[in-house]
């Protein structure tokens, strides 16, 4: 099967669909492991990611997409909506927590297509500012973030280990 005959279902992640987020969590987290050791995950992160997610999926303040070809899922992308003090403009944003795709389908759009869909899910909740953490040492990342979807750096997130 050609490439272009390939059609990506993007759509709201079940409990079915938990192992196969778990697959592409732990594929996200080693490469960002590598990047830096903050992120290398407990001998039981998997145990209390699978947990997370399951209560993501049935959380009311919570989006979960997953992006699917012939069965497979081969993406996610999850964002919780988070109340702001009420000293600010915005009351509620999306923080989006996590987004992969996954390696073998990467540069097919994928993850431009189940950020658009996250961003109307936020946008019909009401929800008019979306944020998110990116690691400094995940170029590709950032350039995804900035130049696909047009986020923009407002803050510094600063980190100094202590021996």
């Amino acid at each position: 099967m050609r490439k272009e005959d390939i059609r990506t279902v993007i759509r709201g992640a079940v409990p079915g669909d938990v192992e196969a987020v778990c697959d592409l969590w732990e594929q996200l987290f080693l490469l960002h492991a590598r990047l830096d050791p903050i992120f290398t995950p407990s001998k039981d992160g998997r145990i209390h990611y699978r947990r997370w997610v399951l209560q993501q999926i049935s959380e009311p303040d919570s989006v979960v997409l997953v992006a699917e070809e012939d069965g497979r899922v081969v993406g996610y992308c999850m964002a919780q909506v988070q109340a702001l003090p009420p000293v600010m403009r915005f009351q509620r944003i999306g923080l989006i927590s996590d987004m992969c795709v996954d390696e073998s389908v990467r540069g097919r759009r994928i993850g431009r297509e189940i950020y658009a869909r996250m961003e109307a899910r936020l946008r019909d909740r009401g929800i008019r500012r979306v944020e998110l953490k990116t690691s400094s040492f995940n170029p590709g990342s950032n350039h995804f973030w900035e130049a696909t979807c047009g986020f923009r750096e407002f803050v510094k997130v600063r980190y100094k280990n202590i021996d």
